[in-house]
């Protein structure tokens, strides 16, 4: 069994550097209160803080994310090692703006306390990301890596729409997948949220999703969001028939804590009410038919 949080972060205007850092470590002890080995953290979280380092330069929200984006990443990179290795935590950081050769990218990092990291840059772009603030996909590559006995990925957000991806790891037998998310709409959420469950329940695997939450009414681009975190399994077995573990309230800045039963994941792929994963990977043979007029 093992106990992870995941978090409902507000992009709320940040008054100090100090102030940010101060409501990250207060999550990260929430987590730890509840006797969690990870913190997961959203995507874009670190946006308002962004703005703040910026906002003396008088730049708009693209300019700052472009301009001081990559180096603002890498120091909140540092600080957040720093942070897992004090609390002796692992954290997911779930985006910060990179750049890769000349254009930027939106990549999530884990960590661990001992100084290990991955990433994963998210693959598909949003309409808003890619048309407004000019973010662009990362290299087509999914990043697998083993954490705490689980084989693990991440999707960012809108690639969790994406079945395709989901094919992948489902080859790759992969058990826990984390989704950290930014959806400024309730659709944008439920598109998300539903994706995650299908997730769950195609691959046989667990599926946490983090959100960003609130806004910053100073600007338009992070002005409102909507979203809750929660952790989904599989709809068999011994889990919730829902397919439910648990999941925070809606909008309200929190961390979001669950257990994951990885033996149960492993003995319902093996003698479930079905089985999803081993189906999906058999030698199956689908020939789609030209339609034919039945009026």
């Amino acid at each position: 069994m093992m106990k992870i949080s995941t978090t409902q972060f507000n992009l709320q205007e940040v008054t100090s550097e100090e102030d940010f850092f101060k409501r990250i470590s207060f999550l990260i002890e929430k987590a730890l209160d509840d006797k969690s080995s990870l913190v997961i953290l959203p995507e874009y979280f670190s946006l308002s803080l962004l703005l703040f380092e910026t906002k003396e330069k008088k730049i708009n929200f693209k300019e700052a994310l472009h301009q001081e984006g990559p180096s603002h990443s890498q120091k909140l990179l540092t600080k957040a090692q720093e942070l897992s290795s004090h609390y002796k935590i692992d954290i997911l950081l779930g985006t910060l703006p990179v750049k890769k050769g000349s254009h930027l990218v939106n990549r999530s990092y884990f960590l661990t306390s001992d100084g290990s990291q991955t990433y994963q840059d998210k693959i598909n772009m949003t309409r808003f990301e890619k048309e407004v603030w000019e973010v662009q996909k990362g290299d087509p590559l999914l990043h697998l890596f083993y954490w705490k006995g689980f084989k693990c990925a991440m999707l960012t957000c809108y690639d969790s729409e994406f079945a395709y991806l989901s094919t992948y790891l489902s080859k790759a037998q992969v058990e826990l997948l984390f989704v950290p998310s930014c959806t400024d709409t309730e659709h944008g959420y439920w598109r998300v949220r539903h994706c995650c469950e299908a997730r769950a329940i195609e691959n046989q695997m667990f599926v946490v999703m983090s959100s960003v939450v609130g806004g910053n009414k100073n600007f338009q681009e992070i002005d409102s969001h909507y979203g809750r975190g929660a952790l989904f399994s599989p709809c068999d077995g011994h889990f919730n028939p829902s397919g439910l573990i648990i999941e925070g309230l809606t909008n309200q800045e929190g961390v979001v804590t669950g257990e994951l039963n990885r033996q149960e994941l492993l003995r319902i792929r093996q003698s479930g009410d079905v089985l999803n994963l081993s189906d999906s990977n058999s030698e199956n043979y689908i020939t789609v038919l030209d339609p034919v007029y039945i009026l």
